[in-house]
């Protein structure tokens, strides 16, 4: 009982608990403003499967090589009669945990301050409440690499418990299906085993007995997909060229870069510069005793720093070249050791200030704070209000056919995804010539869907239906004077 007194008078704790109430009421907020919101083709990928395993219906616009781990757990909610609403309360849930969990690592690896900048940075990051109003899973690396890390640091680096080395292995495994970019983690934890242990690590029997617990939680998956794509996984084959998929190579890491002052905000940018100078600076100056294994002390930040640097370095150099840019979200992930790296130089500041002003420390963190957070939540408000709707025709259209149209019915269109998810019907893609349109042998329980969304370019698709005297059933309009289609379904 004391206990629980002590930990309610120190300050920094009720900090904390102040930084993970904001953290959940934005989100919170954000969830009632966005909970109706159309989905995007990715998040309707996973909503279609995780209907598909429950209901039955057409899983047609399923990319097979998606991971199946979180379509399962969205379909375990949907078998119990919850939907898309109870999905996004728990993306918000999810979200906020992860900063609990950003200041569980800051603290446990280095100390108070460190965490509550690291998660008030995080708390208002808008980039990560962006997705958090989205069903994917670009938020999910973020909590899982933390797990991972947590684990680790108190199971493998402290040797606190063996429980904690299992459960690093078994988050590892599964975080792996969840989201394939864990493996670039996994590379920076080698790394830093082999920069701090070199190869005494093979002698470490609790070592050997977590990895084999990582493989059998694993095998699984590799079995099917060594089956399905002919390599134990399928996503690690891209960056290894097994999969004839090629990255952007070198320059994508600076895209990467470049990019980083308008998804987290200029001062995080700066902070988070200065805290990788200052880490390397440090690391140079302690090189000779880190590799002698004189000492530890520093390794702390070499973890933190190598969590960060692979996994963006590696997600960034294989990037798609389906993307003219830079995807943001690729390296959420990584944003929570970013955002630790940052703190330490602001603390230092506000450290050397506040040994001649109290007042003017005080004051200097406010603003550092108050701006990044004034910017993110801005920032985020207008990004997510500018895509709440979009996609909403697309959603309009689907749910009439669905109402309306045989169960058996096939829908050629260019939206498959959204279309199969919100129509319960088998969809199929529309060609992309004229020519090869024609050459099907359509049914009589055929539609056509076209929409303002995909292939705008090639204008025979929204000539063809004039061309074959095509019934419109439903129109989905851009504007409320219903001027402009957003989406039109025909009955071929």
């Amino acid at each position: 009982m004391e206990e629980k007194k002590e930990w309610w008078k120190d300050k920094g704790n009720l900090i904390f608990i102040g930084i993970l109430i904001a953290a959940f009421v934005i989100r919170f907020y954000f969830f009632i403003l966005t909970r109706n919101q159309p989905l995007w083709w990715d998040e309707s990928e996973l909503m279609l499967r995780a209907k598909g395993m429950v209901f039955g219906t057409p899983i047609t616009g399923w990319n097979i090589a998606r991971e199946l781990v979180f379509p399962f757990l969205i379909s375990l909610i949907l078998r119990i009669g919850l939907g898309e609403l109870t999905i996004r309360f728990l993306q918000v849930l999810l979200s906020t945990f992860t900063i609990f969990m950003l200041y569980m690592v800051s603290k446990e690896m280095f100390n108070k301050k460190i965490a509550l900048i690291a998660s008030f940075l995080m708390s208002f990051l808008w980039l990560h409440l962006f997705f958090t109003a989205r069903i994917l899973l670009y938020i999910w690396p973020c909590l899982i690499y933390l797990l991972i890390i947590f684990f680790f640091w108190k199971g493998y680096v402290k040797k606190e418990r063996k429980l904690y080395l299992y459960l690093f292995a078994i988050s590892a495994s599964l975080g792996l299906q969840i989201y394939f970019s864990t493996a670039f983690l996994l590379v920076g934890i080698f790394i830093f085993i082999i920069i701090t242990e070199r190869i005494s690590f093979l002698k470490n029997k609790d070592a050997w007995i977590s990895f084999l617990l990582f493989i059998l939680i694993l095998l699984p998956y590799m079995i099917y997909s060594q089956i399905t794509f002919g390599f134990p996984i399928r996503r690690i084959a891209q960056g290894i060229g097994v999969v004839k998929e090629t990255g952007k190579g070198i320059i994508g890491i600076m895209d990467y870069v470049w990019i980083l002052p308008s998804r987290i905000g200029w001062i995080a940018t700066i902070l988070t510069g200065l805290g990788v100078f200052l880490f390397i600076f440090q690391f140079i100056i302690r090189s000779k005793f880190i590799f002698k294994e004189k000492n530890h002390d520093f390794d702390n930040w070499i973890l933190i720093f190598l969590s960060f640097l692979i996994p963006f370095a590696l997600y960034s150099y294989i990037a798609s070249t389906s993307y003219q840019g830079a995807y943001d979200a690729f390296i959420l992930g990584t944003f929570p050791f970013m955002l630790v790296l940052a703190a330490n130089p602001l603390i230092k500041v506000y450290e050397f200030i506040k040994r001649h002003t109290k007042i003017v420390a005080w004051i200097f963190i406010f603003i550092v704070l108050g701006s990044h957070a004034y910017y993110n939540i801005t920032t985020g408000y207008q990004s997510i209000l500018a895509k709440e709707s979009s996609f909403f025709q697309l959603k309009d259209v689907g749910l009439w056919a669905k109402l309306n149209i045989p169960k058996d019915a096939i829908i050629y269109t260019t939206s498959m995804p959204q279309v199969t998810y919100y129509s319960e019907r088998a969809t199929v893609r529309i060609p992309d010539t004229e020519e090869e349109m024609e050459a099907i042998n359509l049914s009589q329980n055929s539609y056509y869907l076209i929409s303002v969304f995909e292939r705008t370019s090639q204008q025979w698709l929204f000539e063809y239906p004039a061309k074959k005297n095509m019934t419109v059933l439903t129109v989905s309009f851009l504007d409320d004077a219903k001027q402009y289609p957003g989406a039109i379904l025909y009955k071929i």
